[in-house]
C-alpha cells in the first residue's frame, strides 16, 4: 500500500506539469 500511495504524487504532478506547459503554449499561440 505504501509504494502505492507514494507513486500517486508523482503521477498528479507530472499530469499538473503537462497541463501547464500546454496551457502557457496555448496562450503564446493566442497572443
Amino acid at each position: 500500500m505504501r509504494r502505492v500511495l507514494s507513486g500517486v504524487p508523482t503521477r498528479i504532478g507530472w499530469h499538473a506539469a503537462h497541463i501547464t506547459l500546454f496551457f502557457l503554449y496555448n496562450m503564446i499561440l493566442s497572443a
